[in-house]
């Protein structure tokens, strides 16, 4: 049998909005009216908003041991300098629900010129919600027949922290997601070339550390489907990628984070130029080959120059892996780094290409 104790879950009641109205615990009591017995939930809280998110008073109710972080749209709020509810995280930016503005400028300013880059969703908060903004995105393969199995978890993890510390550097939310390529083929764990959860659980714990988000997938579908559509709908197009790094195998024509038996690789045209933003990067420099032009197509590095809007590297030559701590990855290059100036991302993207990327995008990917 198994025991467990009641009001330690705390459950959210939102509106069309995703405002957090009333948080209730799993916790329930007893009424009698009549000889009809009824039940009645735990509150914990209960908050009203104005239009543009700030808490109503006199229409707030909190018990004295009930406190909840997340309120207006769902967003995690900030209470220490101005006060409940009246400063909210929304990833890219910070929102004071009392002026109804932003503080900052919106990273997504060149796609509304005719909207203020202050403006909370378009001035119709009854109806809209504001995105959390942006994404960089770092992805590590699987090792194959490394001797040194971890080599691509530290460099991936030590790639995703870097871009962490630089945004908070910044004063930015903006989310680091970190991709891990596990294969479930049989023949993959029976010859060492997967990861075995031993080796991704000390990772894991590091990422959760630094508020970097994992997801671990088993096919280069599940890759393509995140890049380009996220969480399905419209969840890409309201966080462009803004970086894309990688640190894997590579051939001069694909991407292979799962190098081993599964011959077939990560195809990079698979990426839609409408998931990264303007002045989007790509990162391929730990991946054998992205920039050497010895086939009948462009090589990966190439190819991402095309997706975004900055600029795209790879290496010319073969990488040579060795243990970190021993030398860092740039002088582990056998070879030169090439970079090669990108296209524009998603001003770039031609009315048929946006047509082509609306068809193809799936109502919901599963969410992970």
């Amino acid at each position: 049998m198994n025991n467990r104790l009641a009001n330690k879950k705390q459950l959210e009641l939102k509106d069309h909005l995703g405002n957090v109205r009333a948080v209730i615990t799993d916790r329930k009591f007893l009424t009698l009216t009549g000889t009809d017995p009824k039940y009645k939930a735990e509150l914990v809280t209960a908050t009203d908003y104005y239009a543009y998110g700030s808490p109503m008073k006199g229409r707030i109710y909190t018990t004295q041991t009930g406190s909840y972080r997340f309120g207006f749209n769902g967003k995690e709020n900030d209470n220490e300098v101005k006060g409940e509810g009246n400063s909210l995280d929304f990833g890219a930016r910070i929102y004071d629900s009392r002026l109804g503005r932003w503080l900052s400028v919106d990273p997504l300013a060149a796609k509304y010129p005719d909207e203020s880059p202050y403006s909370f969703a378009g001035n119709s908060p009854i109806v809209i919600i504001d995105p959390n903004g942006k994404e960089k995105i770092v992805l590590s393969g699987q090792p194959g027949g490394h001797l040194y199995k971890e080599h691509f978890l530290e460099n991936g993890f030590d790639r995703a922290l870097n871009l962490k510390n630089q945004l908070v550097e910044q004063g930015s939310n903006e989310q680091v997601t970190w991709i891990i390529y596990r294969s479930k083929n049989p023949k993959d764990a029976k010859k060492g070339y997967s990861y075995t959860d031993k080796q991704v659980e000390t990772y894991l714990k590091k990422a959760e550390a630094a508020h970097i988000k994992v997801i671990q997938v088993s096919s280069t579908e599940e890759i393509v489907n995140y890049v380009n559509y996220k969480e399905g709908g419209d969840t890409r197009d309201n966080d462009l990628v803004t970086n894309f790094t990688y640190v894997g195998h590579a051939h001069d024509y694909d991407l292979a984070p799962n190098f081993g038996s599964d011959n077939i690789g990560l195809d990079v045209r698979d990426f839609q130029p409408g998931a990264f933003s303007d002045n989007s990067t790509a990162n391929l420099e730990n991946g054998c080959n992205t920039a050497n032009y010895t086939n009948t197509i462009s090589p990966p590095a190439d190819i991402m120059a095309d997706k975004v809007g900055l600029e795209s590297k790879g290496s010319s030559a073969t990488t040579n892996y060795g243990k970190p701590g021993v030398d860092s990855p740039e002088k582990l290059q056998m070879g030169r780094i090439v970079t090669i100036p990108g296209s524009g991302g998603v001003s770039k993207q031609t009315p048929e290409e946006k047509k082509e990327r609306e068809a193809k995008r799936p109502n919901s990917v599963p969410s992970y």
